[in-house]
């Protein structure tokens, strides 16, 4: 037997074998969150084609990669749902309700089953400078993916990577972040030669900043050698001229196509396509606290494009209408965005319109509003009831309406009371904020594929803390009081409440500032009040406060000796910028300046003494970590701190 046709017989064996073993896996996604006692929940989203074999086993296992000793984490099935295409029985399609007949590839394709699993709680820990990978593998892809090359030889791997806490921080001993969650289900099916837009929103249960981007499938991995995304398990291979960030048809196949694209910050996801398929794609999340970031997770699936059976139906149409928010709701394309701070508010009307008709009856189109975002009230059309974060925004039928599916017209009004409790302590570079964001899809009862249009609007609540005043220095008076002079802050921030004023006798990192003072004046310049020891020698600084517990940026530290009668004044010109290898410190005065780089938790990182120049470019022994240190120079009787991030 020659060598070309025992490698054929090779290749018709394995993919018989490949297609007998299929199960027609779509894609799915994996996340977790914390429970009441610190526990680990995990939840594994499968999706498979119902035109293939079943795959809704009771339980599965997820792979935990990186922990010491647990490595397998048992799920079981919570729920099965056809999340196929619905549409109005009265439409063409023999296929109504569950999913459209797609005649270039023999369908009926589009039918879509998504099956949800759940682990118990289980306590793990957290991840240390290496992040944890969870995965789900899985032999086999459907035979009739239109942006891969042979990918039914291909398989699967769901992953999610789940990240420590910044280095600087008191490691916790239990789960203390959950991951972001999509709240939208994907869309199996679009029609050839219509813009689709749609949103892949998540939530984070805790808050955190989320970034959405397109990212590459894997194939299944093999257990035997050390996960490595790439390497083991592969990237699919893509037919030219696809790839992981241009998965759909482009102008190569059509001259009007439109490659598919996401926005980073609302998760809207858009494209136009007049090339029929199936077409896999991958959407990756990264959630921050601040600049940190604590987890990825992606979403695998694959689209269906199906031909154009009609050009008779469209969308419905949407207006966004502004109804008094104090803020400004700017558009750009199908997102809107604003700035707002607590004590702002928001309320808008979205109105739309389909006056299309249902092919068969020529009765009129049903539209249906669907909302979902990371701060809406449960149920939805309530006031202030379980969401994360209260005040709780609402979502109102319009006048005359009975709840959100109506035919010809639909309406909805929103309304949302922003409040300090929605900035939930997150802090960057001084400043506080968390984005919010809601999504609206309105769509028609079109067979066999609905249309639909779909508004993101996106809220950054912000707030900036006054600046501290610059401090001068401090006395004791003939009467044994303390008198410390400053300078007013030169930026009030976006609302004061008072200044606090810390001391602590020795410059030690391990050691508690004490409040020996409370300012209730923007403008003062001295504040008078006892000393916390004897003679009242130590270190100063002030810093403002709120009953929100959102603390602004500090001053520089002055220290007085009491013993010798003299005041020891900071510098006050010092600055710094960082990456994770070089540190740059500027401002110092002439002179020798001794220097020390210290994390926030107070742990020498390096130190210099003796350098006798303004600026120093400083290259640290060992790439530093993302995060905050302090920068801390002495000079003779001057002393100065400057707090440095690395992004």
């Amino acid at each position: 037997m020659n060598y070309f046709l025992r490698s054929l017989l090779l290749f018709l064996f394995a993919l018989n074998f490949l297609e007998s073993n299929a199960t027609h896996i779509m894609g799915g996604e994996i996340t977790w969150e914390c429970d009441a006692n610190g526990g680990y929940v995990f939840e594994l989203v499968v999706y498979r084609d119902c035109s293939g074999i079943g795959h809704n086993a009771s339980s599965d296992n997820l792979k935990l990669i990186g922990h010491s000793s647990i490595h397998n984490i048992s799920v079981q099935l919570i729920s099965s749902t056809d999340i196929s295409e619905n549409c109005n029985s009265a439409g063409p399609s023999a296929n109504s309700g569950a999913g459209p007949p797609f005649a270039s590839l023999g369908g009926p394709y589009g039918t879509v089953q998504m099956n949800v699993y759940k682990s118990a709680p289980i306590q793990l820990g957290v991840p240390g400078s290496n992040p944890w990978i969870i995965i789900w593998s899985h032999c086999c892809r459907g035979a009739n993916n239109s942006n891969l090359f042979f990918p039914i030889s291909l398989g699967y791997t769901l992953r999610s990577y789940m990240y420590g806490p910044p280095a600087s921080q008191n490691p916790p001993q239990s789960c203390y972040d959950s991951s972001p969650k999509f709240l939208e289900e994907p869309i199996t099916t679009s029609m050839a030669g219509k813009a689709s837009t749609e949103s892949v929103i998540a939530m984070d249960k805790d808050a955190d900043s989320l970034f959405y981007f397109l990212a590459p499938s894997l194939t299944n991995y093999q257990g035997l050698d050390p996960f490595q995304e790439g390497v083991n398990p592969e990237f699919v291979p893509y037919v030219a001229p696809f790839s992981a960030s241009a998965p759909f048809p482009g102008s190569t196949h059509h001259p009007m196509n439109v490659q598919a694209q996401i926005d980073g910050a609302t998760g809207l996801f858009s494209y136009t396509s007049h090339t029929t398929g199936q077409f896999t794609y991958d959407i990756g999340i990264e959630s921050y606290k601040g600049s940190h970031l604590t987890a990825k997770v992606y979403r695998t699936f694959s689209r269906f494009i199906t031909p154009d059976l009609t050009n008779s139906n469209s969308p419905p149409n949407v207006i966004f209408t502004d109804l008094g928010s104090s803020v400004s709701l700017n558009q750009n394309g199908n997102s809107y965005f604003t700035k707002a701070i607590p004590g702002d508010f928001l309320q808008f009307n979205l109105s739309s319109t389909d006056l299309d008709l249902i092919q068969v009856s020529s009765a009129a189109q049903t539209i249906v509003l669907t909302a979902s975002g990371n701060n809406f009230s449960n149920p939805i059309d309530s006031v202030n009831s379980n969401c994360l974060l209260p005040p709780c925004a609402s979502l109102m039928p319009g006048a005359g309406q009975n709840g959100f599916v109506n035919q010809s017209t639909n309406n909805a009004d929103f309304s949302w009371q922003v409040d300090f409790n929605h900035l939930n302590g997150n802090s960057t570079n001084g400043s506080y904020g968390n984005t919010y964001a809601f999504s609206f899809e309105f769509s028609d009862d079109f067979c066999p594929i609905p249309a639909r249009n779909t508004l993101n609007v996106v809220v950054n609540v912000n707030f900036l803390p006054p600046f501290a005043p610059r401090l001068n220095f401090v006395s004791m008076t003939t009467y044994n009081a303390m008198s410390l002079h400053y300078t007013p802050s030169t930026n009030p921030g976006d609302y004061f409440e008072y200044f606090l004023v810390y001391f602590q006798p020795t410059n030690d990192p391990n050691q508690t500032y004490y409040v020996v003072d409370t300012i209730y004046s923007l403008t003062d310049s001295i504040a008078v009040f006892s000393p916390m020891n004897q003679n009242g020698s130590g270190f100063y600084f002030i810093q403002s406060d709120n009953a929100y517990g959102l603390s602004g940026p500090t001053s520089d530290t002055l220290f007085f000796d009491n013993a010798g009668s003299s005041t020891e004044f900071a510098i006050r010109t010092l600055y710094a910028s960082a990456n994770k290898g070089t540190v740059f410190i500027g401002g110092m005065p002439d002179g020798l300046n001794d220097i020390d780089i210290l994390s926030v938790d107070g742990r020498l990182i390096g130190s210099i003494k003796g350098h006798d120049q303004r600026e120093i470019r400083w290259k640290t022994d060992a790439s530093l970590s993302k995060g905050m240190y302090l920068i801390l120079v002495k000079n003779g009787q001057k002393r100065g701190r400057v707090k440095c991030i690395i992004p």
